[in-house]
């Protein structure tokens, strides 16, 4: 009884499972740093498609969504697309939330590019930020 009073309390006053103040990520702009724009949809560490979408990331995608998405159907820039921006708009802010981390651009992209893990020990390298100041340059281009 306990327990369900708990789980109650918790639910009545968390914060909601998406975050009102999404901050939006531009999956062209992604597609671009990660495949050079579909010129490469094969990373080393297995990542596939035009947003080079991780093993992890998909599984996580197709446990919150009915329709299951496949591997090869990350070469489909649309899906691809898709799958990136739930993660960027929605899975990486509860991650953030869930550590107590700050959600902003920066923090979002590093957790994209590096892993929240490392993001949450403070383990970003110099690729970490190469990977910020391209996003922000691509996205002040006129």
């Amino acid at each position: 009884m306990k327990k369900i009073f708990l789980i109650l309390i918790f639910l009545l006053f968390s914060k909601p499972l998406y975050a009102k103040d999404t901050i939006k990520i531009d999956p062209n702009i992604i597609a671009k740093i990660e495949s050079s724009n579909g010129k490469y949809m094969y990373g080393a560490a297995g990542e596939v498609g035009w947003h080079q979408i991780t093993k992890i990331c998909l599984k996580d995608y197709n446990r919150f969504h009915t329709k299951k998405i496949k591997r090869k159907e990350l070469l489909n820039k649309e899906i691809s697309g898709q799958v990136c921006q739930w993660y960027f708009e929605k899975r990486i802010p509860q991650f953030l939330r869930r550590y107590g981390l700050t959600n902003n651009l920066d923090n979002i992209l590093l957790c994209y590019q590096s892993g929240i893990h490392n993001l949450r020990k403070g383990k970003i390298g110099k690729k970490g930020w190469d990977y910020i100041n391209k996003y922000k340059k691509e996205l002040n281009k006129p």
